[in-house]
C-alpha cells in the first residue's frame, strides 16, 4: 500500500523523528532523521547512566553504604535523645539533648538528600536549626545563671 507524503510526515512526527527540509524545486528531499549534537547525546547518556547507578546502587556502593550508615546513625541519635528525655536521664534544655538532636538531624539530612527526599531534607534542616537555637539559648542561660553578661 502506497502512503501519501502527509501520512509519512505525520508518522515520522509522531514517532519523534524530524525530517530534513524540502528542496526548492518542488521535489521532496529524502527524509533523514535529524540527530542532535553528539555533545548533547553524551551529556544525556551521562545523566541517565548516573541516575541508573544511583537507583540500582551499582557503581556507588561504597558511597551509598556510607550514606546509609550516616542516616541510621542520625536516626539512632534522635531516638536516643527522645528515649533519654522520656526516661528522665536528660533534661529538655540540656546541651547533650540538643547536641544529639542536631547530630541526628544532620545525619538524616545527608541520607535524605542523597535519596532525593527533599521534604525530609527541609524538615531535618528546620529540626537542626531548632536544636542549634536551643544550644545557643542554653549556653546563654548558663552564663546568666553564673552571673555573667549575655
Amino acid at each position: 500500500m502506497m502512503a501519501f507524503a502527509w501520512q509519512v510526515a505525520s508518522r515520522e512526527r509522531f514517532a519523534g523523528v524530524k525530517t530534513g527540509p524540502r528542496c526548492t524545486r518542488g521535489a521532496r528531499r529524502a527524509s533523514v532523521p535529524h540527530r542532535p549534537s553528539i555533545a548533547r547525546e553524551r551529556v544525556r547518556y551521562r545523566i541517565v547512566r548516573s541516575r541508573m547507578r544511583r537507583q540500582s546502587g551499582w557503581g556507588h556502593r561504597p558511597m551509598k553504604l556510607l550514606v546509609d550508615i550516616v542516616g541510621w546513625g542520625g536516626a539512632l541519635s534522635i531516638l536516643a535523645a527522645y528515649g533519654l528525655l522520656s526516661f528522665g536521664r536528660l533534661l529538655g534544655h540540656s546541651r547533650t539533648y540538643h547536641l544529639l538532636n542536631v547530630l541526628g538531624a544532620a545525619g538524616l539530612t545527608v541520607n535524605s538528600g542523597w535519596n532525593d527526599a527533599y521534604p525530609s531534607v527541609g524538615l531535618n534542616v528546620i529540626w537542626m536549626a531548632i536544636g542549634l537555637y536551643g544550644m545557643a539559648r542554653g549556653s546563654r542561660d548558663v552564663t546568666l545563671a553564673r552571673g555573667g553578661t549575655p
